[in-house]
């Protein structure tokens, strides 16, 4: 029987105490996972109730990245058991229980174990409510979600009123997530906002898009200019921990320079108190606060969930870094292209998909399963303009000179409809140099 040592030291700043614990997985398995499970109190239970209850985790990992002891207690961690069981812990609480494999012989209150067909799983808990198939994965409590994205098989089903999360595969239940009581409060769907929860400077405009003042003077602030790196993503800026040398890879935004005159690294500029981005209508407070000696700026990050889904934005919070120059990172085109005529192109297109390449894309069956699409339309005017004041085209491009982006337009024919394939220059090409997509537009008549 293999044994286990765990020695964790843990500073007075977290739990202010030494454990030595003695742990044997085999006994575990002789012991039954079903009561172990019995013996947590997964609604109060500590990093140190899970330890002495299930033992010495294979490793702590949060997605692709190894935590380290050192980071615990981090925002968000798993502990990786063996036969694919996990803890998902939040700092020092646990969020859920995750059984991904039959080889550890868990059962749900005695009745769902996985391998169960889709069909026997119903029987034991209960039809939902409603069922959207081949659709994208929205995390609706009592909602069964069959075929995600088209793929056949693959489904979600949660119920909150029993503390469960279900994952299907080939229409087989895959896997178990046993939540804790409140998991629906703290993990689910935001509120949405109202046009009453937004600034004066706010509306909401007749696509149901929330749109801020953006067109405010640059107000210099000394104290925001530098480098800042990303080190968490939390809901309230009182949610966050600091800890010694902290930093998180995965996270979506990795850095960010506020520069002299407004300018950023990223399609954003500034001025005192705000960072703006001119195309998608957003104005995201920024708020700088010294904790422990350390700067740390809290950004507001104003994604789709805050303009199209009206959910309250969450924060990045950034740690002051090392004092150096800029060295712009980003792609730039050339935009000065001389002004060629294309009749074909001239009026509005609306958009009816988005495509990873034109061949991807199938008139009868939308690829996008995402929502409602972030572009709308383009209009092309004559004479090389266009709707949007700081664009404009040429055959075959159209022009961004803010950004400094030249994209591809291609117009093809399918099941005799005319579309128009423009190439999707974000930031993931200009900053991350990612192979851009493709909004599929149809000529409006």
């Amino acid at each position: 029987m293999k044994q286990q040592w765990l020695g964790h030291i843990q500073g007075k700043g977290l739990y202010g105490m030494v454990l030595v614990l003695l742990v044997s997985w085999g006994a575990l398995a002789e012991a039954g996972m079903n009561a172990k499970v019995e013996q947590l109190d997964i609604d109060h239970a500590t990093l140190e109730d899970v330890w002495q209850v299930f033992g010495v985790p294979l490793e702590y990992r949060w997605g692709q990245r190894i935590i380290d002891l050192n980071e615990i207690p981090a925002r968000n961690y798993c502990m990786v058991y063996p036969d694919q069981f996990m803890i998902w812990m939040q700092r020092d609480q646990v969020v859920e229980l995750r059984f991904e494999s039959p080889d550890i012989d868990y059962q749900w209150q005695g009745s769902l174990a996985v391998g169960m067909p889709l069909d026997d799983v119903l029987k034991e808990i209960g039809a939902p409510r409603k069922t959207i198939q081949g659709q994208a994965n929205e995390f609706v409590d009592g909602v069964l979600y069959r075929d995600i994205k088209g793929r056949i098989g693959h489904g979600y089903y949660a119920r909150a009123d029993l503390n469960l999360r279900l994952w299907f595969g080939n229409d087989h239940l895959a896997a178990i997530y046993v939540t804790r009581g409140d998991y629906g409060q703290r993990h689910g769907a935001k509120p949405r906002l109202t046009l009453d929860d937004l600034p004066e400077t706010s509306f909401i405009n007749e696509d149901g898009r929330i749109v801020d003042k953006v067109d405010y003077p640059f107000v210099d602030d000394p104290n925001a200019m530098g480098h800042w790196i990303s080190v968490d993503f939390v809901d309230e800026i009182d949610a966050f921990v600091p800890l010694p040398n902290q930093s998180d890879s995965e996270l979506f935004l990795k850095e960010l320079y506020l520069r002299p005159g407004g300018k950023t690294n990223w399609a954003f500029t500034w001025t005192q108190g705000l960072i703006l981005h001119h195309g998608d209508k957003t104005a995201s407070r920024y708020l700088i606060k010294t904790i422990e000696g350390q700067d740390y700026l809290f950004f507001e990050w104003k994604s789709g969930d805050y303009t199209l889904r009206h959910q309250k934005p969450s924060y990045y919070v950034l740690r002051r870094g090392e004092v150096r120059p800029y060295v712009e990172s980003r792609v730039i085109d050339r935009t000065d292209y001389p002004f060629v005529d294309d009749p074909a192109v001239i009026g509005t297109w609306n958009s009816v998909d988005f495509v990873d390449c034109p061949s991807q894309f199938n008139p009868d069956e939308r690829s996008w399963q995402g929502g409602e699409l972030f572009l709308k339309e383009l209009t092309f005017l004559p004479d090389g303009m266009m709707a949007h004041e700081s664009d404009t085209w040429t055959q075959g491009l159209v022009l961004d000179h803010h950004m400094k982006t030249a994209s591809r337009y291609l117009i093809k024919q399918s099941n005799g409809e005319t579309y128009l394939f423009y190439e999707w220059k974000s930031g993931d090409y200009v900053y991350r140099k990612m192979t851009p997509k493709y909004y599929v537009l149809k000529k409006a008549q």
